[in-house]
């Protein structure tokens, strides 16, 4: 926690920082991205252990480093100060937990109100903004994708539509998180989330759908590449993101995936000859 700051913006990413701070809605306020990618890698009953995360944090940024190619220390660091000042948000006069409708967000979200449950919070302290549409961004681009395609302006409508997260919300995020973290069977886990967090059965169907042997984005990369093939990363995960139902990938979860259809021989990847940052994005990607 920062000196003078009393409010906690918590967002699964850094994309609406800018707006945020050109909104002026930083003043006075930190910021944090807890981007644990819940929607792939082990989710277990280490999670539930709030006497000690260490064991899951520890798993989960091992997940991370190698399933993104990444340094498995600075993971740790980045994961372990995520995860201390989640445990420490009590502090703060007010926590807005900046969210969509998403698997991706959905499953962080969840896990973010199991946790923020075991703390002592007063009645209003933790407010949701939480959307799955925008009218005016859908009337200009198209397709509500997330909260990163709105400017400013729009970040600063949405925050004066806030709502305090409610106990029955809190309750059913709790429930759902722990069976899943039990691994308990898809229809258990949606049993109770109703109409309290109206979201959250459809994320968790699109995540019941990627643990296939042939998953549904496996599926929809395969219905691509025999319309066209081959094809650059680049090129085929904005033609993924186009026929996903719900899209909830970023390009470099895609692109784990991706490797892993090519493990299974479903797709073959000429890697690019590029040496720059991000040069899996030339890659050539073409069915086997």
């Amino acid at each position: 926690m920062t000196q003078q700051a009393e409010l906690l913006h918590i967002r699964c990413g850094s994309d609406i920082h800018p707006q945020l701070e050109q909104a002026g809605l930083l003043e006075n306020a930190d910021f944090l991205e807890f981007s644990d990618p819940f929607c792939l890698g082990p989710i277990n009953h280490k999670s539930l252990n709030l006497k000690n995360i260490d064991p899951w944090v520890s798993q989960r940024s091992q997940f991370i480093a190698e399933a993104f190619e990444l340094d498995f220390t600075e993971v740790q660091q980045k994961q372990q100060s995520s995860y201390q000042l989640l445990s420490n948000a009590s502090q703060y006069s007010q926590i807005i937990l900046w969210f969509e409708h998403d698997c991706y967000d959905q499953l962080i979200l969840i896990y973010l109100l199991f946790r923020l449950s075991q703390q002592k919070l007063k009645p209003g302290q933790l407010q949701l903004i939480c959307i799955n549409q925008h009218a005016e961004l859908e009337q200009t681009h198209g397709r509500f994708i997330g909260l990163g395609q709105l400017n400013s302006e729009q970040i600063q409508q949405l925050w004066q539509q806030k709502k305090p997260v409610t106990n029955g919300q809190l309750i059913a995020a709790s429930c759902s998180w722990e069976r899943l973290a039990k691994q308990q069977p898809l229809q258990i886990i949606t049993s109770n989330t109703g109409t309290t967090l109206p979201f959250l059965k459809q994320a968790l169907q699109r995540y019941a759908e990627q643990q296939s042997k042939v998953s549904l984005t496996d599926q929809i990369t395969l219905d691509i590449l025999q319309q066209k093939s081959p094809i650059t990363f680049s090129e085929l995960f904005k033609a993924y993101q186009e026929k996903e139902p719900q899209p909830w990938l970023g390009d470099l979860m895609y692109w784990y995936l991706l490797r892993g259809m090519a493990e299974n021989g479903l797709v073959n990847i000429e890697p690019s000859q590029r040496t720059q940052n991000n040069c899996w994005a030339s890659s050539v990607i073409y069915l086997r």
